[in-house]
């Protein structure tokens, strides 16, 4: 009996949705009459009043209505519901109408009235004598409101952010400035007094290289359990931060109170690393720090347990901001699935923003608790927990996930120091981080960086593999010897060396990769297209390895194999274009112009700004002597990219051929002897 009451009240009210929309439906060309008339925002909500205040069903029945109704009116009214509606759901609709009647030409002729300047609204809102029934301004003056501790918050962060960056930076007089007259960083001394200090320890340590991974405002429970108790009975703004900077290491450490305990070092740079927290006040109108918690010394001074607990705490909160953030993308794509074909085509660019906005906000929350989650590893590692190496390999991961490639190393050489049974794992590992830390150092120019850290690395494998049994060593050496051509024949030896003592699939996989790699450098084909095809079938989803296997099937002639590879390759991944390339390739060998052409097109459907694939186009048109053709593909190739080695070959064949053809042309009538007039 109740079920069939709320089915009752349901259709109740779904027939009542269907009159409310029936009679907007019959009266919506007044109601853009007077959306027009209006002069302002207010007199637009005014107008838009019998719409917006029904029910959201039927608002969103009422739209999909006037999307059939193509008029300039109806598009008045969608555009200012769009513009309006504070519903998610109901702007997206009215979007969609919009689409919908643009395709029968009808166009919204109303636009937003001008608001007004930022010190018209300030004077507003500051105004005693406005107008409290006005609707915009009460949402301006909720606006203010709500954003006076954002604009506070700002202003705390980069005070905090310019003393670190002056500080490091050896602007010691500028950075005194940021600190309060009473702050106990001033250590009682003069402004002079103070920067000369601290300049004398610039010129020996050379402080360089500052990265602040984060600064926020603190989280008020660790504020709480930190500040001491004289501090913490007025109330005063915190910020923390996470930062390093590279410096040498003086036989006494200065007694300055703004340079923290690192609870991390890096012996080959010279990074420190340190988690601070500052109070900060308000003098005058600027604000300034009071005072620092060296909340990287104070992890120190926790237990093993504590310390556990801390970082599993950290863990779950790191999990549970992952998540929302999956889900709110989850939420995403079901609206964009839920939308019909023609409404794929109007972007939510107020949906884009916030969502782009709540990533960004999520990483960094992510990163910070991250961060924070080292410094605790920092102080649990240097307990030594030798009973089990988790602290340790969680580290590793924690500081490669924050993108701390130097740090990361930290955690392995301790790991390789205080926990023997996984010396061999754990100069794997850091040999491995010492070449990711190689390969950032070729990105920032900096050669003499990336050498050292290569031969770093070439070191530790040799030492790694030293005890004996440790095929992944020994297959990482033999590849860093491969790639820098160099040695192959050790490499060759340690590769087969360890596929006696392996039995593990991905070992198998990179030695068969290693060895063909071998024996392409020795001009032997046959013997790489063997090695080749034997790691395809260990990983047949490899997209790259079966582009490898056709390429060698065409080099070997053998052109019906290499279009079956080339074509899975293709397949497994439509934007590699070297595959397309390649496929084009042999269809000229075989005269197939037309496929040839074909193929390529194929590619750039999925491939729109790939170079290679026009700059291969131009080419098969120059192989059928179509130099009209040549030359526009070839434009958009150089458009795309000049520099592509494809692109640059295009080019020189272009213009021999161009000129091969001016050669041949006829000569210049000017030239022929003149025929005499009878």
């Amino acid at each position: 009996m109740e079920q069939n009451d709320q089915q009752s009240e349901q259709q109740q009210e779904l027939v009542s949705a269907n009159q409310s929309d029936t009679t907007l439906l019959a009266n919506y060309h007044r109601i853009a009459e007077e959306l027009n008339a209006g002069l302002d925002l207010v007199a637009a909500r005014a107008a838009l009043a019998p719409i917006m205040n029904t029910p959201d069903t039927t608002q969103l029945a009422f739209l999909k209505a006037l999307a059939q109704e193509a008029t300039s009116d109806a598009a008045d009214i969608a555009q200012a519901i769009n513009t309006l509606s504070e519903n998610k759901e109901v702007r997206k609709a009215a979007r969609s109408a919009l689409v919908r009647l643009e395709k029968n030409n009808a166009y919204p002729e109303w636009a937003p009235p001008d608001g007004p300047t930022l010190s018209q609204a300030l004077e507003q809102i500051t105004n005693a004598d406005a107008d409290a029934n006005d609707p915009i301004l009460t949402e301006l003056q909720s606006l203010f409101a709500g954003a006076e501790n954002l604009f506070v918050e700002d202003e705390t962060v980069e005070i905090v952010h310019d003393f670190i960056t002056e500080w490091t930076d050896g602007n010691y007089e500028e950075a005194y400035d940021h600190l309060s007259s009473s702050s106990s960083l001033r250590a009682g001394l003069s402004r002079e007094d103070w920067a000369t200090q601290r300049r004398a320890w610039f010129d020996e340590a050379h402080p360089a290289k500052l990265e602040i991974t984060f600064v926020d405002p603190a989280d008020d429970e660790e504020v709480d359990a930190e500040v001491p108790v004289e501090e913490a009975e007025t109330e005063m703004p915190a910020v923390e931060a996470g930062w390093s900077i590279e410096f040498v290491n003086l036989p006494q450490k200065p007694d300055f109170k703004e340079l923290p305990f690192a609870t991390a070092f890096f012996t080959e740079t010279g990074r420190h690393w340190f988690w601070t927290r500052y109070t900060v006040v308000q003098e005058g109108e600027q604000w300034v720090i009071q005072d620092m918690i060296d909340a990287g010394a104070n992890a120190f001074q926790l237990s093993e347990d504590e310390l556990r607990q801390r970082i599993n705490d950290i863990k779950d909160q790191v999990l549970l901001a992952s998540e929302e953030e999956d889900d709110e993308e989850f939420e995403d794509e079901d609206d964009e699935d839920e939308d019909e074909d023609d409404e794929d085509e109007d972007e939510d660019e107020d949906d884009e923003d916030d969502s782009l906005l709540g990533s960004l906000e999520s990483l960094g929350e992510v990163l910070s608790l991250t961060v924070k989650a080292m410094h605790y590893s920092d102080a649990l590692v240097a307990k030594k927990p030798t009973e089990d190496s988790s602290a340790y390999e969680l580290a590793i991961d924690q500081a490669l996930s924050a993108n701390e490639a130097e740090r990361a190393a930290v955690y392995a050489q301790k790991l390789a120091e205080d926990v023997p049974a996984m010396r061999p794992h754990a100069l794997n590992t850091l040999a491995l981080i010492y070449a990711m830390i190689a390969a950032n150092s070729h990105e920032d120019d900096e050669h003499d960086e990336e050498e050292r850290f290569m031969s770093l690395a070439e070191t530790t494998l040799r030492s790694a593999i030293s005890g004996g049994n440790n095929p992944k060593g020994e297959v990482f050496l033999a590849n860093m010897l491969i790639q820098q051509d160099d040695n192959l024949d050790e490499a060759e030896s340690l590769l087969l060396h360890a596929k006696e003592s392996t039995a593990d699939t991905e070992s198998f996989f990179s030695i068969d990769l290693g060895l063909a790699e071998i024996a392409m450098s020795r001009g032997n084909k046959e013997v790489a297209l063997n090695y080749y095809q034997h790691a395809a079938s260990l990983n047949p989803q490899d997209e790259e390895i079966w582009f490898r296997v056709g390429y060698l099937e065409s080099q070997l002639h053998r052109y019906q194999d290499a279009i079956a590879s080339l074509q899975r390759s293709v397949m497994l991944a439509p934007d590699l274009t070297e595959a397309y390339t390649e496929l084009a390739g042999i269809h000229v060998v075989q005269k197939s112009l037309g496929k040839a052409r074909e193929i390529l097109r194929e590619g750039l459907e999925v491939n729109p700004d790939a170079a290679d694939l026009f700059a291969a186009l131009s080419l098969v048109y120059m192989q059928g002597n179509d130099i009209r053709n040549a030359a526009k593909y070839l434009e958009q190739a150089e458009t795309l990219d000049s520099e592509d080695e494809m692109v640059q070959e295009a080019r020189q064949m272009f213009n021999a051929q161009k000129a091969q053809q001016q050669r041949s042309l006829p000569r210049n009538k000017h030239n022929k002897p003149h025929k005499k007039k009878r």
